[in-house]
């Protein structure tokens, strides 16, 4: 091969190389974007806790009274913001009791007594759609109070002396 061969060939690799130089830089990849989304979700389920109920102290009765004993209790439930729990009460440990008709024990010896909605002692606490207390949660860091009244009918002339007590359940539904 001559020189002038050589060179020619050198030539043509550097020109081809040259080419291929150019190519790429002028073939450079631009940027480029591409987006999507997605959704967040979660639930919160309606909660109910921390319940507690303070006495229900009638006190002293006397069956000779022109009135009727009354008390109140509080119920205190804290709830998942927006629950709306409905609050009820049982007919008491007292044989013979009814959500009705409660009654208060000393030994076997009964006397009546009943469990309200209002002050106005007309609706008994007994379970009904009208019978039952409800409150609104307002977050479980926050304690939401009902109140229900007891009423001890007087005249009941034939009580037993004595101390006369029922345990009621609460149960708040949610």
């Amino acid at each position: 091969m001559t020189i002038q061969a050589q060179n020619q060939g050198q030539r043509k690799v550097v020109m081809i190389a040259g080419l291929v130089m150019m190519a790429g830089l002028s073939m450079q990849a631009t940027a480029g974007t591409v987006t999507t989304s997605f959704s967040s979700t979660a639930s919160v389920n309606a909660l109910c806790q921390t319940l507690s109920a303070t006495t229900l102290a009638f006190g002293t009765y006397d069956p000779t009274s022109a009135t009727d004993n009354t008390a109140s209790t509080t119920v205190s439930v804290a709830c998942t913001t927006g629950t709306v729990p409905s609050i009820t009460f049982s007919a008491g440990t007292t044989s013979g009791a009814t959500t009705a008709q409660r009654l208060l024990a000393n030994g076997a010896s009964t006397m009546q007594y009943n469990i309200y909605t209002s002050n106005t002692y007309t609706q008994v606490m007994d379970g009904s759609t009208n019978g039952k207390l409800t409150v609104t949660g307002t977050g479980l860091g926050t304690t939401v109070n009902a109140t229900a009244y007891g009423k001890i009918p007087k005249n009941q002339l034939n009580v037993v002396t004595g101390n006369y007590s029922d345990s009621i359940t609460v149960t708040v539904t949610y």
